[in-house]
This record gives structure tokens, sequence and C-alpha cells, in this order.
């Protein structure tokens, strides 16, 4: 199964993965969550827990530096 996206101006198709679900779920979140009015830790707490994660370090790694919820 094949995954496209864009990055920039060009479009991108890999193959689809776990890692790669996950990476586009938890965007979609913070986006969802920040539109909510969450912000810093609370955001990351809610996000940490839906991906069964323990450690909110977890979604600063899978959110990346493009958003400002920190």
């Amino acid at each position: 199964m094949k995954r496209s996206y864009k990055k920039g101006q060009t479009i991108v198709m890999n193959n689809l993965t776990w890692h790669g679900l996950l990476y586009s779920y938890i965007q979609d979140r913070v986006r969802q969550l920040q539109s909510s009015g969450f912000t810093g830790e609370e955001l990351k707490r809610i996000l940490s827990k839906e991906i069964g994660h323990e450690r909110t370090n977890v979604i600063d790694i899978y959110a990346g530096r493009d958003f400002s919820y920190v």
C-alpha cells in the first residue's frame, strides 16, 4: 500500500508503514487539539495516552519542530 504527502512543492510517494500512520495521526491530532485550545504539556499528555505511551516527550519526536504547542 502506498501513501502520498506534500513536502514543500513536491508530492512524495512511499510505502505505508505503522510508523508512518502513527506519525500522520499525531500530526493531525496536534492540529485538532491546538484548534480546541490545548497547548503544551496538556496536549502532549492527551496524545501520549491516545497512542499508548507513558512519556510525553515521544510526542515531541512525532510532532516535529513545525508545531508551536511547546
